[in-house]
């Protein structure tokens, strides 16, 4: 069992010294490839983003809402309502004017 002997031998290392740093190499090299995998993966990356955009904006939409309810209850958040309200029903009659010209 001259194999197993610790590192007294010379400076050398022993035998579970050695399986010790195999094992530790392996893992990092497993850690490292997964980390390499997780760059390449484009299409995992491209979800993360969609749902981080997604994400993004339900919250600019909520703070939105928020600010447009806060708004409504006063004069000039009615006086914006009935605005937005005809600039769209002007938009419709726009686009329905083009469809019968055609």
């Amino acid at each position: 069992m001259s194999g197993t002997r610790a590192s007294h031998d010379g400076g050398r290392p022993g035998l579970q010294e050695l399986r010790a740093q195999v094992e530790h190499s392996r893992e990092e090299l497993g850690r490292t490839v997964e980390e390499l995998a997780a760059r390449t993966d484009v299409k995992a990356r491209a979800r993360r983003s969609a749902t981080e955009a997604k994400q993004h904006m339900a919250a600019k939409t909520g703070h939105a809402k928020e600010q447009v309810a806060a708004t409504v209850g006063t004069p000039r958040g009615k006086a914006a309502s009935l605005a937005a309200g005809a600039a769209a029903v002007l938009v419709l009659l726009m686009l329905a004017r083009r469809r019968w010209h055609r």
